[in-house]
């Protein structure tokens, strides 16, 4: 047997097998990988929108009375406590707050300000999101709520779940939207981040889908 040819052969059959491990293989279990992936794998078909932090507890409105001297009154962000004495009048009537909470001031004349349920762990938060006649129907009660909310400091994700919706559209500039009502429960880590008032983005979760039908849906 010639040994040039021999030398040959084993050269090319050592080449096509190292050709076929390091590029054909890999990029076979890569294409594996990606058919499991689109058809197994599922996304989160979702409904986005912004809110307002709202409080789901009563507000209280603290009035003024102009015909009496007020001796003592709460100040801004005073923490109040629920009979806590908030007002006395110089004719000796004091009025007695029938919640806990946070004083906050107007610039009412006629009102001295609100107090508002304390932001906490145990008291839930609401928003409302207005959502168009295209995505109502894919609303239902219960669904998962995210709202994200940036301050100074950090983003916050609070999560939450959508308590209500209304039937019946409300109309803003000519265009029909439908309310969403979502209640948020903070955590202990982004309570103190969060204030009534605050905008945020608002995130429903509505459904999954498996990648391959949404691809289907998107393009076909």
């Amino acid at each position: 047997m010639n040994k040039e040819l021999f030398e040959s052969t084993e050269f090319y059959n050592k080449r096509y097998q190292n050709f076929s491990t390091i590029i054909i293989i890999p990029i076979f279990i890569l294409l594996l990988g990606i058919m499991a992936f689109v058809f197994i794998g599922r996304m989160d078909i979702t409904v986005n929108g912004s809110g307002t932090v709202m409080p789901v507890n009563r507000v209280i409105n603290v009035t003024n009375n102009p015909k009496e001297s007020i001796v003592k009154k709460p100040i801004n962000n005073d923490v109040i406590k629920k009979h806590q004495v908030i007002i006395k009048y110089k004719n000796g009537e004091t009025i007695k707050s029938p919640i806990s909470g946070t004083f906050y001031k107007s610039n009412s004349k006629k009102m001295l300000g609100s107090i508002y349920p304390t932001i906490s762990t145990k008291n839930k938060l609401m928003t409302k999101v207005y959502v168009t006649g295209k995505d109502i129907g894919s609303i239902k009660k219960g669904q998962k709520v995210t709202m994200s909310l940036s301050n100074n400091k950090q983003n916050n994700l609070v999560k939450g779940y959508v308590k209500d919706y209304s039937s019946l559209p409300e109309t803003y500039k000519g265009n029909s939207y439908y309310e969403v009502k979502c209640y948020l429960s903070p955590n202990k880590n982004n309570v103190k981040n969060i204030f009534y008032g605050m905008i945020g983005k608002v995130t429903i979760g509505t459904s999954k889908v498996s990648i391959a039908k949404y691809i289907k849906n998107a393009f076909g």
